[in-house]
């Protein structure tokens, strides 16, 4: 594990509460499934042992697991219980090129500590379902499985998700913006910049043309709507004395409404069409991955996990503080959130302000402290569960 870390590790706070013995008993299991994950990172669509390990120690724990759901080699489902009222929670386990980034090693120990928890202390009533969602970073065939998964869950009748996610601060609720990446590929004729350049159409200044303008866009949006608009020039050419005949640009369209990122999108499309007329050249563009939706807010939900979150905290973000705050981030738990309500506790595990996909975000992840952390969190999604379970 990470013990040299360069920040002052006195973020994580002291637990007001003693954590339930369901929990506690568990602290050694938790803590190896997060070491384990984090030591064998696996990109999305890839993670073989991670989802292996879960699905075999939630066997272990009672649940009954489906194995390979949805078609998906990496997804499970474990359920555990029977009747209604029906909760979820996802694990996740991908990594990024770095490794654990972005702390999906907690997400995963999160998940099996916060089901063997409860099936250890039975539950008051209900079903529990324990979803494994493969790729939500969108690496690979089953990229944003959630957006897959969410649907069947609804249908099996779920009526509500509990998820977390590990932050640079304590919080509940979780402003998130939908958002959607488009490849754009110019088509022109290839030619010799030297010998016959009038005989090429240059797919590159299409590009160029529309990479500026789609920018310039940024200064005409609505203020209000968090817009990011980002792009790179994937293909540009191959040889500078050759005048390309194709090029393709990938841009991500973001803000804090889907019909909002829709509109935009429509407006790129117009500017990307335009930058092709404009150079002689044709265009065709593909969405790149699916849709990710901004996140839909439950206050019921919400006020439960901060009831809770309070009790072994004494202080932390409220609901209306965290959806008060800047959007910067994007997940298929939003696609979930549109369909079943669904309640989001943010972790500390470093500083405030910690940069997500950086290294310093993965040596967190890996610290013990941030495993006290976890176990926090788990109490808390413990508590809250038994008591939505008790109530319905």
């Amino acid at each position: 594990m990470n013990a040299d870390i360069s920040q002052d590790l006195g973020h994580i706070a002291t637990r007001k509460k003693k954590l339930p013995s369901s929990v506690s008993d568990l602290e050694g299991e938790i803590r190896g499934v997060s070491r384990f994950v984090y030591m064998h990172p696996e990109l999305g669509s890839e993670e073989f042992q991670a989802s292996k390990l879960l699905a075999s120690k939630l066997g272990d724990n009672g649940f009954k697991v489906t194995s390979d759901f949805l078609g998906m080699e990496t997804s499970f489902l474990a359920e555990i219980g029977s009747g209604e009222p029906k909760v979820a929670i996802f694990a996740e386990y991908d990594a990024l090129p770095i490794g654990h980034g972005c702390g999906h090693n907690l997400m995963a120990a999160w998940a099996f500590g916060v089901a063997a928890s409860l099936a250890k202390e039975g539950l008051p009533r209900g079903t529990l379902y324990v979803a494994g969602s493969p790729a939500e970073e969108g690496y690979g065939k089953y990229a944003q499985s959630k957006i897959v998964i969410g649907p069947r869950l609804k249908e099996l009748g779920t009526e509500a998700v509990f998820s977390m996610h590990p932050m640079g601060m304590w919080g509940v609720g979780w402003r998130m913006l939908a958002s959607t990446r488009i490849s754009f590929v110019f088509h022109g004729r290839d030619s010799h910049a030297a010998l016959s350049p009038q005989d090429g159409l240059n797919a590159l200044d299409a590009a160029v043309q529309f990479y500026m303008q789609a920018k310039m866009l940024r200064n005409l949006v609505r203020r209000d709507k968090d817009v990011i608009l980002s792009a790179i020039i994937k293909d540009g050419g191959a040889l500078p004395n050759v005048v390309p005949g194709r090029s393709e640009v990938w841009m991500d369209i973001r803000a804090n409404e889907t019909s909002y990122v829709l509109e935009l999108e429509g407006k790129v499309l117009q500017i990307a069409q335009g930058a092709a007329t404009m150079t002689g050249c044709t265009m065709e563009w593909t969405r790149l991955g699916k849709f990710l939706d901004s996140f839909k807010r439950h206050t019921e939900l919400e006020g439960l996990y901060y009831k809770h979150a309070l009790e072994y905290l004494g202080k932390v973000g409220s609901p209306d503080e965290s959806w008060s705050s800047l959007a910067v981030a994007s997940s298929d738990i939003s696609n979930v959130s549109q369909i079943i309500p669904t309640v989001h506790l943010s972790v500390k595990i470093g500083r405030e302000g910690l940069p997500g996909h950086s290294e310093e975000w993965k040596n967190c992840a890996g610290t013990v402290e941030a495993e006290e952390a976890l176990l926090t969190s788990i109490a808390i999604a413990n508590d809250s569960i038994i008591e939505y379970l008790s109530q319905r």
